[in-house]
Parts: C-alpha cells; structure tokens; sequence
C-alpha cells in the first residue's frame, strides 16, 4: 500500500535542510579559500626572504662592500614588498679584501605579514644565501704553494 505525504509539507521541511546544508557548505568553502589566500602568502613571504638574502650576498661579494651595504640592498627589496620587521643578519659582520665568503640571512615574522589571522601564525620564515666573493679565487690561489716544475 501506498502513502501519500502533503506536497506543501514535503516542499517546505525540503527548503530548510537544503538552506542549513547550504549555511554548512559555504561556511567550509569560504574557511577553504581564506587559508588558500593565507598559504599562498606564506609562499610569497618564504620565497621572498630567499630572494632578498640573494639580492644581499650578491652585494657583498663585490669588492670594497660592507655589511651595511648589504644589509641595505637587502631591506630595498623587502621595502619594496612592504615586508614589516625583517631581520638581515650578514657573516661576517666586517667584510674585508680576504674575506672569501658572505653569508646573508633575512627572516621575515608572519605575525607582522600575514594578510589574514596573525595570532594563529607565530612562526618566522627564513632566508639564507652564501656565496664566494669575486676576490676568493685571489686569496685561494695565493694560499697554494707553486707547483715543481717537471724535469
């Protein structure tokens, strides 16, 4: 035997769990896209504190450049992507003509650069580059002793 359920009834209580299972979906789908934002934020912010380390130690390999000039060149390019509260740590602290590598480490806080919740996101990201300075190859071949001559 068949039963009949009141059509206006059926359409109505079919409206309401339809409108909850929308409130629910599109809750999760916008909580999806906020921490897609916020991912692709942390990708940038990483991928910048690479770069501009680079930007740094490519400074210092230069001769007669300082820490301060390296410092500079890398803070440039963090002002320029309006990174707030990076730290530039540049090895070794005075660069001098036998100095044969320069080691340059930027890191960014998320908490000052995240677009979205900044409390949920303590951590810091960090950049490091190290690289032979143009008078390196000078100071190491001065360091080996001449090789006999064959006889």
């Amino acid at each position: 035997m068949l039963t009949r359920t009141h059509p206006k009834r059926s359409a109505a209580s079919r409206r309401g769990v339809t409108a909850v299972e929308m409130a629910l979906v599109m809750t999760l789908l916008a909580l999806f896209i906020a921490a897609g934002f916020e991912m692709s934020r942390l990708m940038s912010l990483r991928q910048t504190a690479e770069h501009a380390s680079y930007a740094g130690a490519r400074v210092g390999i230069i001769s007669g450049a300082s820490a301060n000039d390296v410092r500079t060149a890398a803070q440039v390019h963090l002002d320029a992507l309006d990174i707030r509260d990076a730290v530039v740590e540049v090895t070794p602290a005075t660069i001098q003509e036998e100095t044969t590598l320069v080691s340059v480490s930027v890191t960014i806080p998320m908490a000052q650069n995240s677009w979205g919740v900044p409390n949920f996101l303590t951590t810091s990201l960090t950049g490091r580059s190290t690289l032979l300075t143009e008078r390196a190859a000078m100071v190491m071949s001065e360091s080996i002793a001449e090789m006999p001559s064959g006889g």
